[in-house]
């Protein structure tokens, strides 16, 4: 995978197979790169999407935009009082907006 800014200087037209990173990872490497170059070791990443009219739930194929497929989200609502292991806890005044969120979880 090659990502502008990452790695975009090691491809070679020799390749089969490319792949372009997700736009998620295209926006994030520049502050993972800084955050890499100053001595930091490890960094975790997540992203929330939500869900709209336009986002597929199916894994695969769409009939007429095939590459409109996506996984079957897991979701969960995070409740003001009981955030979910590993999440940092509300920090927001007003917890109400955290009720909106749904958080996407790959299944392995």
């Amino acid at each position: 995978m090659f990502v502008i800014g990452l790695n975009y200087k090691k491809y070679d037209n020799s390749l089969k197979v490319v792949s372009n990173a997700s736009c998620t990872t295209n926006c994030s490497v520049t502050l993972t790169k800084v955050i890499h170059d100053n001595s930091v070791e490890e960094l975790m990443m997540t992203t929330g999407y939500a869900i709209t009219n336009a986002l597929k739930t199916v894994d695969g194929p769409c009939e007429k935009l095939w590459q409109d497929g996506h996984r079957l989200p897991r979701t969960s609502v995070v409740h003001p009082q009981e955030q979910p292991v590993g999440y940092p806890p509300c920090k927001h005044e007003d917890p109400e907006p955290m009720l909106q969120f749904l958080i996407e979880t790959s299944y392995v």
